[in-house]
């Protein structure tokens, strides 16, 4: 997860996220570099929750299978 900024990292340490919690992120980013949120926010819902990236990017579809397997 070397793609979080400040401008990611600082509010998400502030997120109160349950396990088992259901997200949304809007303007996730590719995965080549860019979705690190989508991995973040996965990571602490824990096996039980559920992530859903979504963004406008043609690489995104490729791209997420990919990132997805890094979270488990």
């Amino acid at each position: 997860m070397n793609g979080l900024s400040y401008h990611s990292r600082v509010p998400l340490e502030r997120l109160e996220i349950a396990p088992g919690s259901r997200i949304l992120d809007v303007g996730c980013g590719c995965g080549c570099g860019w979705g690190d949120t989508s991995i973040a926010l996965a990571r602490r819902t824990g096996p039980e929750g559920e992530v859903l990236g979504l963004d406008s990017s043609w690489r995104t579809p490729g791209a997420a299978p990919r990132r997805r397997a890094s979270t488990t």
